[in-house]
């Protein structure tokens, strides 16, 4: 995501109802993980397992990600 001043914001940005708000969307640059289907730059960093994010490896075969809510 990237914020920018409302006069230099893309051309082919779509007005909201927030005054001075306006959302620009595209397609992701980075590749998508097969598990959580997040699009991060991290997937294929892992030899291992290629088409999986570090979060996932992570929960996979790591330790697992520490939870702050169930």
């Amino acid at each position: 995501m990237r914020v920018h001043p409302i006069e230099a914001r893309p051309k082919d940005s779509i007005d909201t109802d927030l005054p001075s708000v306006t959302v620009h969307v595209g397609v992701s640059a980075h590749p998508e993980c097969v598990r959580c289907w997040l699009h991060r730059h991290d997937v294929g960093s892992n030899a291992e397992h290629p088409d999986l994010c570090g979060r996932c490896v992570e929960n996979v075969v790591g330790r697992g990600e520490t939870r702050r809510f169930t």
